[in-house]
Protein backbone atom coordinates (compact mmCIF):
# COMPACT_ATOMS: atom_id res chain seq x y z
CA UNK A 1 0.00 0.00 0.00
CA UNK A 2 1.40 3.79 -0.77
CA UNK A 3 -0.43 6.42 0.80
CA UNK A 4 0.23 10.21 0.43
CA UNK A 5 -2.26 11.63 2.98
CA UNK A 6 -3.60 10.83 6.07
CA UNK A 7 -7.01 9.83 5.17
CA UNK A 8 -5.90 7.56 2.88
CA UNK A 9 -3.67 5.74 5.39
CA UNK A 10 -6.53 5.90 7.98
CA UNK A 11 -8.90 4.20 5.45
CA UNK A 12 -6.76 1.55 3.70
CA UNK A 13 -3.94 0.41 6.38
CA UNK A 14 -6.40 -1.50 8.15
CA UNK A 15 -6.85 -3.91 4.93
CA UNK A 16 -2.87 -4.60 4.96
CA UNK A 17 -2.49 -8.82 5.54
CA UNK A 18 0.37 -9.21 7.89
CA UNK A 19 3.73 -8.53 7.11
CA UNK A 20 2.21 -6.42 4.13
CA UNK A 21 4.42 -3.00 2.69
CA UNK A 22 3.04 -0.04 3.25
CA UNK A 23 5.10 3.24 2.06
CA UNK A 24 4.04 6.37 3.31
CA UNK A 25 5.00 10.04 2.46
CA UNK A 26 6.33 10.87 5.56
CA UNK A 27 5.86 14.47 5.55
CA UNK A 28 2.09 13.80 5.15
CA UNK A 29 1.20 10.34 7.37
CA UNK A 30 1.91 9.73 11.04
CA UNK A 31 1.80 6.04 10.90
CA UNK A 32 2.20 3.60 13.54
CA UNK A 33 4.01 -0.11 12.48
CA UNK A 34 1.84 -2.52 13.79
CA UNK A 35 1.94 -6.13 11.76
CA UNK A 36 3.30 -4.38 8.25
CA UNK A 37 6.32 -3.42 7.23
CA UNK A 38 6.65 0.74 7.29
CA UNK A 39 8.77 2.52 4.44
CA UNK A 40 8.63 6.66 5.37
CA UNK A 41 9.97 8.62 2.35
CA UNK A 42 10.56 11.83 1.58
CA UNK A 43 9.09 12.02 -2.00
CA UNK A 44 7.63 15.40 -1.83
CA UNK A 45 10.63 17.30 -0.63
CA UNK A 46 12.56 15.35 -2.97
CA UNK A 47 10.30 15.94 -5.73
CA UNK A 48 10.54 19.67 -5.13
CA UNK A 49 14.09 19.42 -4.12
CA UNK A 50 15.16 18.33 -7.54
CA UNK A 51 12.63 19.48 -10.02
CA UNK A 52 10.64 22.18 -8.37
CA UNK A 53 7.13 20.39 -8.51
CA UNK A 54 5.63 18.16 -5.68
CA UNK A 55 3.51 16.29 -8.52
CA UNK A 56 6.61 14.07 -8.90
CA UNK A 57 6.42 12.57 -5.79
CA UNK A 58 4.12 9.77 -7.15
CA UNK A 59 7.07 8.92 -9.68
CA UNK A 60 9.75 8.96 -7.15
CA UNK A 61 7.71 6.79 -5.01
CA UNK A 62 7.38 4.51 -8.02
CA UNK A 63 10.88 4.17 -7.91
CA UNK A 64 11.29 3.37 -4.53
CA UNK A 65 8.92 1.14 -4.99
CA UNK A 66 10.81 -0.85 -7.76
CA UNK A 67 13.78 -0.54 -5.87
CA UNK A 68 12.71 -2.49 -2.63
CA UNK A 69 10.51 -4.91 -4.53
CA UNK A 70 12.47 -5.84 -7.66
CA UNK A 71 11.37 -7.73 -10.02
CA UNK A 72 10.71 -5.14 -12.85
CA UNK A 73 13.99 -3.42 -14.73
CA UNK A 74 14.55 0.06 -14.23
CA UNK A 75 14.99 -0.12 -18.41
CA UNK A 76 11.29 -1.52 -18.52
CA UNK A 77 9.94 1.39 -16.82
CA UNK A 78 11.43 3.82 -18.68
CA UNK A 79 10.27 2.34 -21.57
CA UNK A 80 7.11 2.28 -20.27
CA UNK A 81 7.52 6.01 -18.84
CA UNK A 82 7.85 7.13 -22.59
CA UNK A 83 5.52 5.25 -23.74
CA UNK A 84 2.40 6.23 -21.45
CA UNK A 85 3.34 10.16 -20.75
CA UNK A 86 3.46 12.69 -23.07
CA UNK A 87 6.73 13.51 -24.58
CA UNK A 88 7.59 16.35 -23.08
CA UNK A 89 7.16 15.06 -19.79
CA UNK A 90 8.63 11.66 -20.11
CA UNK A 91 12.39 12.95 -19.36
CA UNK A 92 11.48 14.76 -15.89
CA UNK A 93 9.55 11.52 -14.82
CA UNK A 94 12.05 9.52 -16.19
CA UNK A 95 15.25 11.57 -13.76
CA UNK A 96 12.00 11.76 -10.73
CA UNK A 97 11.98 7.16 -10.90
CA UNK A 98 15.51 7.43 -11.21
CA UNK A 99 15.93 9.68 -7.89
CA UNK A 100 13.75 7.41 -6.59
CA UNK A 101 15.05 4.15 -7.32
CA UNK A 102 18.84 5.28 -6.26
CA UNK A 103 16.94 6.40 -2.66
CA UNK A 104 15.74 3.42 -2.43
CA UNK A 105 18.69 1.22 -3.27
CA UNK A 106 20.86 3.17 -0.58
CA UNK A 107 18.34 2.26 2.04
CA UNK A 108 17.87 -1.25 1.10
CA UNK A 109 21.63 -2.29 0.90
CA UNK A 110 22.71 -0.94 4.21
CA UNK A 111 19.64 -3.63 5.65
CA UNK A 112 19.27 -7.23 4.54
CA UNK A 113 18.20 -8.33 1.15
CA UNK A 114 15.55 -10.51 3.26
CA UNK A 115 13.87 -7.71 4.33
CA UNK A 116 12.09 -6.60 0.89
Amino acid sequence: LVAFSQPAYDAHSKHLKKDGLLLVEQDLVSAQPDTFRLRQIPALRMAEKHFGKKIMANVVMLGYLVALLGGVSTQSLEASIRKNVPHRFADINIQAFHLGHRYGVSEIEPHAKGDR
